[in-house]
């Protein structure tokens, strides 16, 4: 009795078996097309590459495979390497790229990747910048004779471009403003023009070594 179910069990395990093997090693090995450049939402710009790795079904060949450029024909080849050239432009835009592999069989298999835009977050403007130096020898006297290559200027430690340079004197004009209301009539308003007069005066003598002219008149503000 015993033995007769361990033999009925034996049949059936092996009858399961031989139904399960043939569907487990008859299935067909699935195709494959993927994109190894560019990258999902890469930024592209100018000249570039597209690369497609591509794995037929089994039994079958690669027939041809095409990339697609926002929907235009931008190459095909029956034969690898499956890289494709191809422009991006100024990177204003993103791009959709789109290959097709066909195989012998007459099946195909897609794919598809996006490109990103060229995105500029910082915007830097970029300007002249007047520097106006004074020089002086070891006497304190006033030197008119250098030239750019005699100077150097540094910004936050970095070293500048002297983009023009100019020796020549320029003329100078100081503006001096006074209260003149009542608190300061009278002889404080006289004070204040003579010291600013002489303020101005001392000022100018010592930067242009000339003789300022002088307006002891004061400008009333309208």
């Amino acid at each position: 009795m015993r033995a007769r179910r361990s033999a009925g069990w034996v049949s059936v395990a092996v009858a399961l078996f031989g139904v399960l093997t043939p569907a487990q090693t008859d299935a067909p090995a699935r195709s494959s097309l993927e994109f190894t450049a560019p990258r999902r939402f890469a930024t592209v710009v100018g000249s570039s590459i597209a690369t497609l790795a591509v794995v037929p079904p089994s039994g079958t060949s690669i027939a041809s495979v095409a990339l697609f450029v926002d929907g235009v024909v931008a190459g095909a080849r029956t034969q690898p390497p499956w890289s494709f050239p191809w422009s991006a432009g100024d990177g204003t835009v993103g791009h959709k790229l789109t290959a097709v592999a066909s195989f012998s069989d007459g099946s195909q298999a897609r794919a598809a990747v996006d490109t990103s835009r060229l995105a500029i977050n910082e915007t830097e403007e970029v300007a002249l910048v007047n520097v106006y130096a004074i020089a002086r020898n070891a006497k304190g006297d006033y030197v008119s004779d250098l030239r750019a290559q005699d100077f150097k200027v540094f910004e936050n430690d970095r070293p500048q471009m002297i983009d023009r340079f100019s020796a020549e004197r320029r003329p100078l004009r100081i503006g001096v403003v006074l209260d003149t209301s009542l608190s300061m009539q009278g002889d404080k308003l006289k004070s204040a023009i003579a010291s600013a007069v002489d303020a101005v005066c001392t000022l100018a003598c010592s930067t242009n070594g000339d003789n300022p002219r002088r307006q002891s008149n004061p400008v009333r503000a309208p």
